[in-house]
């Protein structure tokens, strides 16, 4: 194997493997998260990946909100869902 793919199969691993697999788990389980998942993958025609990868980099861009301006998360700030979660208000 070539050592410039080694070095960036390595770089991917140590890269985006850390942000996939918080974005994926947000993308079942947070529901604004889950409605913008939804939303590019029904609406806009994305494939499953390239929906991670958009929910990832929205991760990215709340930490860094959050973090800027120490507030709590709030995951309405990152999807507003046209139809109501069950059992919120």
């Amino acid at each position: 194997m070539d050592l410039a793919a080694t070095r960036r199969n390595t770089r991917v691993r140590y890269c985006a493997l850390p942000r996939y697999r918080p974005a994926l788990s947000a993308a079942r389980n947070e529901p604004h998260l889950r409605g913008f998942y939804r939303h590019l993958i029904e609406h806009r025609g994305l494939k499953k990946i390239q929906a991670v990868c958009a929910v990832m980099r929205k991760l990215l861009t709340g930490l860094h909100a959050i973090l800027t301006q120490r507030t709590p998360f709030d995951g309405r700030r990152l999807f507003a869902l046209d139809d109501p979660i069950p059992g919120q208000a």
